[in-house]
């Protein structure tokens, strides 16, 4: 469709939404519209108000939960984790994954928060008890509280996993 029709039906949703502004529908549809002209924070704000009217809206759902994890990926690569664990705990509906599991028990790691870290990553393991990255930065807090044998049976099970890096022998 071209720019005319795009703004006709932008000037419809309007409409639509000035007459009533608790349309879930609308809304959702107002969040598309935004996503395409690449507008994303006001794409997200459209679509978190349609998920407050309906929360069953599988791509208002989709989307915001797509955005969350792109901004929160984008924080933790630019060493931001005190920003992660922020925008974390204003969307703890979101941040409950086991995903976002692991990237907050990085994020406490990393700020040297290591009892909170510890939480984060058990919680994570109980999820994926083989994962390599969570069993190093178990091990890692472990060791920063002087807890020995548990970062020791933490790096174990990092070896056991992935047998075949030799940097994983670095940490005995």
């Amino acid at each position: 469709l071209g720019p005319e029709y795009l703004a006709e039906g932008f000037n419809w949703l309007k409409e639509s939404y000035r007459l009533n502004r608790t349309n879930p529908e609308v809304l959702e549809e107002i969040g598309a519209f935004f996503e395409r002209k690449n507008k994303i924070p006001e794409a997200v704000k459209y679509w978190q108000k349609a998920l407050k009217v309906n929360p069953n809206l599988i791509l208002a759902n989709e989307k915001v939960k797509e955005y969350f994890s792109q901004t929160i990926e984008q924080l933790f690569d630019a060493g931001q984790f005190e920003e992660v664990l922020e925008k974390m705990a204003e969307n703890e509906n979101l941040s409950g994954t086991s995903e976002m599991l692991l990237i907050k028990g990085k994020c406490f790691r990393n700020l040297g928060k290591y009892d909170q870290a510890i939480i984060a990553l058990k919680q994570f393991l109980k999820v994926d008890p083989k994962n390599v990255q969570a069993n190093r930065d178990l091990g890692i807090s472990y060791l920063n509280k002087k807890y020995i044998d548990l970062a020791v049976d933490a790096f174990s099970k990092i070896v056991i996993n992935e047998p075949n890096n030799p940097l994983n022998l670095g940490w005995f």
